[in-house]
């Protein structure tokens, strides 16, 4: 892949610092506030995707923190190669400057623009997370390819929504570290055996009970185009009704938090005044397993994130997961091809997809999420000296990005 890189050029675009003066025209900073860039500088402002603060995916092309041309008027003047954070100073706009809170470790939270972001934004598109209530939807099952950069952000950012994360490696000697950050199991994908047992027991595995389907009798409601559904022995509930009472709970819960949330014990299958004896008891899950202790047979995946950046057969990853579940690219490979079997998607309606960074919007909302819990990745600062380059490629760096 041709990045159309020319040199010399400073890199960097995972960036903190102190602002130190502002433009006329700046309304959200001001000189002394703590401030992050993340991996884009501009954009073209009047596309649908910038329109939907998705500046990523640009229609006319998003500026790039280095290495792109400049052409929108913000970032310098146009037709000029951008240079990145690895600098004494750096000139942005606010559009794509977000605010950090004072005290926060700035050498901890400038991953979080690129590894943090880029993690984090599928994450919460495939539902695995809702960072406007702070509650995760029905647990998912996610698994990270790769304990890099990104991968060890990856497992922490999962965690912190509920979810249980499973860790994929080429490296034995992260096992330990991948439970400590927050996996609840571990595999190395290199061994060909296990991965192909894993998937056999992902298509031999029953659906878990609460994923069973069950007979109900069904009638329309004349004059409505709604069904109504009777699980055996029970009452018949009204989907309005039932409806109506959902939203309005919710309200409550978002409204008195914890407490009414630990009151609520209903079935919201079953009409509040028809709900009786043969409505059934509410099923409570058992306690977790310890961590680093699987299960005994490995369930399918929701969402994988790959974050591998060197080329590698897609093939494996695609099946482990469950019906309707998601391969989420986000590691760069190049222009390699990875062959994919259509039968394995198309049988059990599983996607394959890319993502890249995330908006302004979703990176606001990232930093919130990841700063007021404490998800930092693990840094190590070191001295720019020639010394350095190797560093940063040993093994025992660990979470090296």
């Amino acid at each position: 892949m041709n990045l159309g890189l020319s040199y010399p050029l400073t890199p960097g675009h995972e960036l903190a610092g102190v602002v130190v003066a502002v433009g006329d025209d700046v309304t959200k900073l001001r000189p002394g506030d703590n401030v992050s860039v993340g991996c884009v500088v501009d954009s073209c402002f009047g596309c649908r995707a910038c329109a939907d603060l998705e500046e990523q995916y640009c229609s006319n092309g998003m500026v790039g923190t280095y290495g792109s041309i400049t052409k929108y008027g913000r970032h310098g003047p146009n037709g000029a190669q951008t240079h990145g954070g690895y600098s004494d100073a750096f000139v942005v706009n606010e559009r794509f400057a977000f605010k950090l809170p004072r005290g926060v470790d700035l050498a901890k939270a400038a991953p979080l623009l690129c590894a943090g972001i880029t993690t984090y934004d599928p994450l919460v598109k495939l539902g695995c997370g809702l960072p406007a209530s702070g509650r995760p939807e029905p647990k998912k099952r996610v698994g990270i390819v790769g304990l890099g950069g990104l991968g060890g952000v990856g497992v922490k950012i999962a965690k912190s929504f509920g979810c249980d994360v499973v860790a994929f490696s080429s490296t034995a000697a992260k096992r330990d570290d991948a439970f400590a950050i927050g996996a609840s199991d571990f595999v190395l994908n290199t061994d060909a055996e296990r991965m192909k047992a894993l998937a056999k027991e992902v298509a031999d595995a029953p659906p878990p009970p609460e994923e069973r389907p069950i007979a109900v009798d069904e009638e329309e409601k004349e004059g409505t185009g709604l069904r109504t559904q009777k699980p055996p022995g029970g009452k018949r509930d009204d989907p309005v009704r039932a409806a109506a009472r959902r939203r309005l709970y919710e309200a409550l819960e978002r409204e008195l938090g914890d407490k009414c949330a630990a009151e609520r014990q209903w079935d919201m299958s079953t009409d509040d005044e028809d709900a009786g004896e043969d409505a059934g008891e509410i099923e409570r899950p058992g306690p977790p397993a310890a961590p680093g202790v699987p299960e005994a047979t490995f369930r399918g995946l929701d969402v994988i994130l790959d974050t591998l950046p060197a080329p590698h057969d897609l093939q494996p990853y695609v099946d482990l997961l469950s019906p309707d579940g998601a391969l989420v690219v986000i590691g760069l490979t190049g222009d390699a091809a990875s062959t994919i079997v259509p039968s394995s998607l198309v049988f059990s309606r599983k996607v394959l997809r890319g993502s890249l960074i995330g908006g302004t919007r979703a990176t606001k909302e990232m930093l919130e999420h990841c700063v007021t819990r404490e998800i930092f990745p693990d840094v190590e600062v070191i001295d720019a000296s020639g010394a350095f380059y190797t560093k940063v490629f040993h093994p025992s760096l660990g979470f090296n990005t």
